[in-house]
This record gives structure tokens, sequence and C-alpha cells, in this order.
């Protein structure tokens, strides 16, 4: 498969205004998201309360680098070392619309999004998730108790509808 499947390039047209996300994914079999590895040729850090730390590889000059912080947070530590663009706050973290239309100004037109499982319901939640792309492993990572990511929402999603 090339990167350019991979990513969905043929599909990028059929947003407007924003750029077509692709969210991938590893998991074990028990739901636990793995961290993936790599490197990728336009970073994008979602830091709502600007915790990066100046000395963070993100900031090793790889790659350009974009921080998204809230509008109120001290980045003045950033300052020099990324691109900080500064978005209003939403009910959990960032705006994600405004995010992705930030980097649609800058000529972005699509995001390989690589983030922990808050970030990613974000983005699946308001449906600006294009591509879901998930690799599972055939490995398990929590002991016998621990209940999986898929569980929790269930359990979640029973505890709403019970009240």
């Amino acid at each position: 498969m090339h990167i350019s499947e991979l990513v969905g390039a043929d599909e990028w047209h059929t947003v407007e205004g924003r750029p077509y996300v692709v969210y991938k994914y590893a998991a074990t079999l028990d739901g636990r998201i793995a961290a993936p590895a790599g490197r990728q040729p336009w970073r994008v850090v979602v830091d709502t309360h600007a915790r990066t730390p100046r000395s963070a590889r993100v900031l090793d000059d790889a790659a350009p680098t974009l921080i998204a912080v809230a509008d109120g947070a001290d980045a003045s530590h950033l300052e020099g070392r990324a691109t900080v663009v500064r978005l209003p706050k939403a009910a959990e973290g960032l705006d994600i619309t405004s995010l992705l239309r930030a980097l649609h100004e800058r000529d972005v037109r699509g995001v390989f999004l690589e983030g922990g499982p808050t970030l990613a319901a974000s983005f699946v939640s308001a449906g600006l998730a294009d591509r879901v792309i998930a690799y599972i492993a055939p490995a398990l990572l929590a002991g016998a108790r621990a209940p999986s990511r898929a569980e929790r929402s269930a359990r979640s999603a029973t505890r709403c509808a019970a009240t």
C-alpha cells in the first residue's frame, strides 16, 4: 500500500475548510493504546496549558512544530522554539474545529492524528476523523482485573442510561 492510499490523499477534496483527518492508533487485544513510534513531516502538539518543556524532543528541529495552546496559557517558554497557535478552550481541551481551521489556513490539507484516547475521542465524537486505521497487537498489557477502554465505555454508557 502506498502512503497516499494510507492517508487518503484521493479523498482530501471531500472535506471543506479543514484538513482531512486520518486517526491512526495501535492497541493490544485488551484495548490498550500503544504509543506509535516514528517521525512525521510536520508535528502538531495539542497542549492546552502549554506544559511542553523547552527541552522536549518534539522541539528538536527535526521537523517544524506547531503547538496549540489555550488563549490564556503562558507559552512564553515556547516562543522561538515552535509556532504557537492560541485557540479557544472546549469542554475538554482545546476547540479542535478551531485547530483544524488554523492548520487549513497554513495550507495543511491532511492530518495523521496520533494521540491519546482523549484527543482521539474529541475528533471521533465531533465527526472530524475522516478515516480510522487501527493496528491491534496480539497481546494483552493489563492485568486480568483491569477493565479495557471498551469495558469502561460500556460501563459509563450503562450508568448514563440508568440515571
